[in-house]
């Protein structure tokens, strides 16, 4: 009986542990200390916290104030402006990834100046930062200042219909090869079909909640993600 009770508890034991580890986003972290990063860290708060090697924040140029806003709309301004955000960025942190969101043809030369002067003033190397937008046209101005930048893609492509999908990849196809963009990133469900099709495309990944999704299936895509030599970060929430 004793020696049935011991077996239970290791098995026990043994199915805790499996699961911690392949379930842990702590066991990603771990394992992939420089490419899982921290995702939507948009407070002083989240950031002084922020344990990995890089985040991603959004951003919003306001060109009345020449200034970034560190927020997420439509959700409230916190009136966090990204001079303050990187006055408190913690030591461990080398990477930004910068989910520009107004970028357009009328505030990109402003932006980039103001972002510019930040990196000096913060004294931030522009190859440790991402500038991501779903405007790739307008991203040119960021990489011809040595910003690596992320095309930002039209999301759940691999849940759309097979007209649609062709007619979606076709356009980033064409997009790619005009303004070629240091990355494309997407969700995590995309994967497959991104990988199918541009193979040879650096891509950046986010993952935020299981959804419907089967959570087994899930995180062996985040395993088979990260150990994607063309893929240099996956975004996990805090």
């Amino acid at each position: 009986m004793l020696k049935h009770k011991i077996k239970l508890i290791l098995i026990a034991g043994l199915i805790l542990t499996t699961s911690f580890v392949l379930f842990s986003n702590f066991t990603l972290s771990l394992f992939f200390s420089d490419k899982v990063w921290n995702h939507k860290i948009n407070t002083i708060k989240e950031l002084e916290s922020a344990s990995l090697k890089g985040v991603e924040l959004d951003i919003v140029f306001h060109k009345n104030s020449n200034s970034f806003d560190v927020n997420h709309p439509p959700e409230k301004s916190q009136n966090i402006s990204l001079d303050n955000y990187l006055n408190n960025i913690p030591t461990n942190i080398n990477y930004l990834w910068l989910d520009f969101k107004n970028l357009t043809t009328q505030n990109k030369k402003a932006a980039l100046t103001h972002l510019n002067s930040l990196t000096k003033k913060h004294q931030l190397t522009h190859q440790n930062i991402i500038v991501e937008s779903n405007q790739l046209k307008f991203l040119q101005t960021f990489n011809t200042n040595n910003y690596k930048t992320s095309y930002y893609l039209p999301q759940n492509l691999s849940l759309k219909s097979t007209k649609e999908q062709t007619l979606l990849l076709n356009t980033i196809q064409n997009n790619i090869s005009s303004y070629k963009p240091t990355y494309i990133s997407s969700k995590y469900i995309d994967y497959d079909i991104l990988t199918e099709h541009f193979s040879a495309q650096k891509k950046l990944f986010w993952f935020n909640v299981y959804g419907d999704n089967n959570k087994l299936k899930v995180r062996f895509l985040l395993y088979k993600i990260l150990l994607d030599d063309n893929v240099d970060a996956l975004l996990i929430s805090s």
